[in-house]
């Protein structure tokens, strides 16, 4: 089995094409009915507004970050950053965020060592999803008596 399509990118013109076989493998075949799902949603709703969905969250976490006298690394271009909002959160160890928010709240962060925060607002995120986060954040810096 050979499933097939392509991803148009609107006024730029870029195309994501993919074409992906499976052996009699049900779980690989699932996969790939899953991904040409999405794939068609994906042309369904638009990239230029699943694009424009993106910055707005990317812009609205980088926002509610800045309230917070937190620095930014990513790019002050929001052409550049897209979904991925980059913090620098010292003294706080990236490490130990982490763990706290996974197990007390199973909010999953990212980043590197050691205090940048990786956050991403892509696809099913919601923006009540980036507020608890934020919620955890600031709660996590009042435990641990951060300022």
């Amino acid at each position: 089995m050979t499933v097939s399509g392509t991803l148009s990118q609107g006024k730029v013109g870029t195309t994501l094409s993919y074409a992906l076989s499976a052996s009699s493998n049900s779980a690989r075949v699932a996969c790939l009915w899953g991904f040409r799902a999405a794939i068609q949603f994906g042309n369904q709703i638009g990239v230029d507004s699943i694009e424009r969905r993106h910055r707005q969250l990317a812009d609205y976490m980088l926002g509610e970050i800045a309230k917070r006298g937190i620095e930014s690394w990513a790019s002050p271009d929001p052409i550049m950053r897209c979904a991925i909002v980059t913090v620098n959160v010292p003294p706080i160890q990236r490490m130990q965020l982490e763990d706290w928010t996974w197990k007390k709240y199973k909010i999953r962060i990212r980043g590197t060592e050691p205090s940048k925060v990786r956050l991403c607002t892509a696809y099913h995120v919601q923006r009540s999803q980036i507020d608890q986060f934020l919620e955890r954040f600031d709660q996590y810096r009042k435990e641990n008596q951060i300022t």
